[in-house]
């Protein structure tokens, strides 16, 4: 009797596991990111490339406080065949430079065109640095202009006047660009009502940028800096000069000449055309960058790790780490 019904139950068992298999289709499960996870905190992510780029160089003295002697900048609009090109050319001197040095720039400056597009400035602007940071540099940043460079910490903190280190233990520093003189206490004191640039070290040659402060009236934004070095370090996975890197991509690069720490026409003509390379590399980089099937902006790219994630993202892949 026992034995009938044990064989009964396997029979009816077989033919459950059977009629299940054929009723139930397979499902495998994937774990995917969706469009709006993509940007933490619900935010409207920001367009790749900034419709405004301000690529800047500065030249300086060869003692070690390596002081700010002048620079050039090309305040420069993407168009329509994906390319920045330039709307404004000019040079910025340091404000404690010898009448003799400023003199020779302003010489330069009636003698020379500005290399911009069709019905834009041909005359080469000038300013001292204090009237830079307020007249093109804080405006570039307000229209949501990324700031470009190479060794782009060393140009920004050339152009800085003071630094703050950050109340938080190993996260950077601040540099204030932005000074007023207080007639009663009889000296510049900082800026408050404006940004300043906030550095945290990422490593021994890169670091995160952004700006930090300012009056919240305003409504500062972070502020977008590129330093196409770090990028190419992302693109190619090995470090770059500006030389070496131009030669990589194929674009004019630096001239040959030694920087002397003093203010000549020489020297003029070297810096311009280190302002000149950067705007040729980030177009050249840019050209290629736009073929990766990513939408990662090019400022968050701080190693091959980054383009690496933004292609598994692009792939709808979620991390290992993220899983649940």
């Amino acid at each position: 009797m026992s034995n009938k019904l044990n064989e009964s139950d396997g029979t009816e068992l077989r033919a459950m596991k059977m009629e299940c298999t054929e009723q139930l289709p397979l499902f495998l499960r994937v774990h995917t990111r969706g469009e709006d996870e993509a940007v933490k905190g619900g935010n409207k992510p920001r367009h790749k490339w900034a419709r405004f780029a301000l690529a800047a160089d500065v030249e300086t003295t060869l003692c070690t406080k390596q002081s700010l002697n002048f620079g050039f900048y090309r305040f420069c609009e993407l168009q329509p065949d994906d390319r920045y090109a330039c709307q404004e050319e000019g040079i910025v001197y340091a404000d404690d430079l010898d009448r003799h040095s400023v003199d020779l720039i302003r010489q330069y400056v009636r003698t020379k065109r500005a290399e911009t597009a069709v019905n834009c400035p041909a005359q080469i602007r000038l300013y001292s640095r204090s009237e830079f940071v307020e007249e093109v540099f804080l405006r570039a940043c307000d229209a949501g202009a990324v700031i470009v460079g190479g060794h782009l910490q060393f140009d920004l903190v050339r152009l800085a006047t003071d630094y703050r280190v950050s109340r938080r233990r190993n996260t950077g520093w601040s540099l204030i660009l932005f000074q007023y003189y207080n007639s009663k206490r009889r000296k510049w004191l900082p800026n408050t009502y404006r940004p300043r640039i906030r550095i945290n070290p990422k490593d021994s040659r890169d670091a995160f940028i952004s700006l930090a402060g300012g009056d919240k009236k305003r409504g500062f934004k972070r502020g977008r800096f590129l330093d196409l070095l770090t990028m190419a370090w992302g693109m190619r996975n090995r470090r770059h000069s500006l030389e070496s890197a131009c030669r990589e991509w194929g674009v004019p690069g630096k001239l040959d000449h030694k920087p002397s720490g003093k203010v000549t026409r020489a020297e003029i003509n070297y810096c311009r055309q280190d302002v000149r390379a950067t705007v040729g590399l980030l177009n050249a980089m840019k050209a290629e960058y736009d073929r990766y099937p990513i939408q990662l902006q090019p400022e968050k790219v701080h190693s091959p790790a980054s383009i690496a994630k933004a292609f598994l993202s692009s792939m709808s892949l979620r991390p290992p780490a993220e899983k649940y």
